[in-house]
């Protein structure tokens, strides 16, 4: 169910004429993925799982390490 709002309220659009705000968008676009059920897992599908953990894992740090270069290297030439 969507709630109307009077026009002018803080919930009402941001310009003159428009409708109210959808409540859809006051919530979070991305949720946070749910945790997945270990229990149900056996060993192998525990050690798979852990192995593609650790690979996104090192994929993550790499990307940090190569734009923490960039912005190093940005400032440097910057700060000449």
């Amino acid at each position: 169910m969507i709630a109307q709002v009077k026009q002018g309220s803080p919930l009402g659009g941001p310009n003159e004429g428009e409708g109210p705000m959808d409540l859809e968008d006051l919530e979070p676009r991305k949720q946070k993925p749910k945790p997945k059920d270990l229990d149900v897992m056996g060993v192998d599908e525990l050690e798979d799982y852990l192995a593609n953990l650790e690979a996104e894992a090192a994929r993550v740090k790499e990307k940090i390490a190569a734009k923490k270069s960039y912005l190093s290297g940005a400032d440097a030439l910057f700060k000449r």
